[in-house]
């Protein structure tokens, strides 16, 4: 940030890329945070530097959020988790008389005004690729500077590796231990009031009528949904976990019925909680013993954001094509194997097949909205074997995991498909269908778990 005079920023400069090389706009009437992927106050990354930038030029801070009622594949109950963090944030701003600007539209129709009369311009970082395209077009459409800040990643991505690591082994070497480097605070500072009127917005305490007014269609929520959303909701889950659960991590997280699990993902998919602020928080807790930290630190800071490496680095991360090539040319192997069973897409989602153990993963998704990591990989490898080919099977299961789940349409959401096809694994003996990919069967769920009592638990959610 040298080359525009602010060169003492306390978020890590790694964190902060340039997207063009325009300098401040004198004139600009604020600085403006699009605040997209990081929607919370605390521990915001983006936030902060966004703050640090405003005091530097000394104007004042203009946070502005686009309610896309078309944003890629999301539905209803997204929306209104959503929304109820967004109710939450509008409250926080104001109690720190900060200006929130709440907008219904296309970012790229709606904030070109707002982008117009801001000094600069700092952006999140979102990782899909209309996330990146959308801050592409700012960084070149912009009359100002423009920085993004990443926020939602213990380590940056492009800091933990230049490359796409092809398993875990990979990134976590890479990482060593210098992930530890990134868990600083984020500071909030003083900067300039706003005088006179902010831009005007939408008040997001209108609820559901905003979200209809959007055109966001409507469907129902799941029957059994417990899901609230906002920072103070992720916050709490962090708590019960920590409390309740954490403590039985290590050995129970794969047990289905025993739900030792901390429900966090959807709130880090909508950035409600920063994973630097859980990691500190698990690591500081006394009650959690040291193989469950590990084990659960393991799945935040290695597996999670290998997943981020994967669709940082990899443009058609969605596609079938993307699987790692040994994957591809043993499921081509093996695509005209015999199948004993082929269900429908409308079976699949209906939960109508032979297995009870499966019926009752796909109903978890369907009435609350989540699914059990151990349940999602069980899933996601019978959709594969009762698919009449790997790629629709591919398909079928991106499409069954963005529809139902609310922590969907996320980087670890395509790194888990993707898993079941091979990614980030290794060949295994090969059998029917499957080829030399990892297989999964009903039995190792019976030997390992009770998995009736997850199938009651399921059966009592309605």
């Amino acid at each position: 940030m040298g080359d525009l005079g602010f060169s003492r920023s306390r978020v890590a400069g790694a964190r902060v890329r340039r997207y063009n090389d325009r300098p401040f706009r004198k004139d600009g009437e604020y600085v403006l945070y699009w605040m997209q992927q990081s929607q919370r106050v605390e521990e915001n990354h983006a936030l902060a530097f966004a703050m640090e930038t405003a005091a530097y030029l000394e104007k004042p801070l203009v946070v502005a959020f686009c309610l896309f009622g078309a944003y890629p594949e999301a539905r209803w109950p997204h929306f209104v988790f959503m929304l109820e963090g967004l109710r939450e944030l509008a409250r926080r701003f104001e109690a720190l008389r900060l200006p929130f600007v709440l907008r219904i539209g296309d970012p790229l129709t709606v904030l070109p005004p707002l982008v117009e009369k801001a000094g600069a311009l700092v952006l999140d970082v979102g990782y899909l690729r209309h996330q990146k395209e959308w801050r592409e077009h700012f960084g070149q459409k912009a009359g100002c500077a423009v920085m993004a800040v990443e926020s939602d990643v213990v380590t940056p991505v492009a800091s933990a590796l230049d490359r796409r690591a092809y398993g875990a082994h990979v990134l976590r070497r890479s990482l060593g231990v210098r992930w530890r480097a990134f868990l600083e605070e984020p500071l909030l500072g003083p900067i300039p009031a706003f005088r006179g009127l902010p831009p005007g917005g939408e008040d997001p305490e209108e609820g559901e009528n905003l979200l209809r007014r959007a055109g966001v269609p409507f469907s129902p929520m799941p029957p059994a949904w417990s899901f609230r959303g906002g920072e103070g909701a992720a916050g709490e889950r962090l708590n019960v976990f920590i409390t309740d659960k954490a403590a039985l991590y290590a050995e129970a997280r794969s047990l289905p019925h025993r739900q030792a699990v901390s429900c966090l993902s959807p709130y880090l998919h909508f950035g409600m909680i920063a994973p630097s602020l859980v990691v500190r928080r698990i690591e500081k807790a006394s009650l959690i013993p040291s193989e469950a930290k590990a084990a659960f630190l393991e799945q935040l800071v290695v597996r999670r954001e290998l997943a981020m490496n994967f669709v940082y680095y990899t443009k058609d991360y969605d596609c079938y094509g993307s699987l790692p090539t040994w994957a591809l040319e043993t499921l081509d192997a093996h695509r005209k194997d015999a199948r004993a069973f082929v269900y429908s897409l409308s079976d699949l989602e209906n939960a109508r097949t032979h297995d009870p153990y499966w019926n009752a993963a796909m109903m978890e998704a369907r009435r609350t909205g989540y699914m059990h990591n151990v349940m999602r990989m069980y899933w996601g490898k019978k959709v594969l074997e009762w698919s009449s080919s790997p790629e629709e099977a591919f398909e079928r299961l991106i499409f069954l995991n963005n529809r139902y789940f609310l922590d969907g349409r996320d980087p670890c959401s395509y790194a888990g498909c993707g898993w079941i096809f091979g990614l980030h694994d290794r060949p295994w003996p090969s059998r029917p269908v499957f080829g030399s990919v990892r297989f999964m069967a009903a039995s190792g769920l019976e030997r390992k778990s009770r998995i009736g009592e997850y199938v009651s638990w399921v059966d009592s959610l309605v």
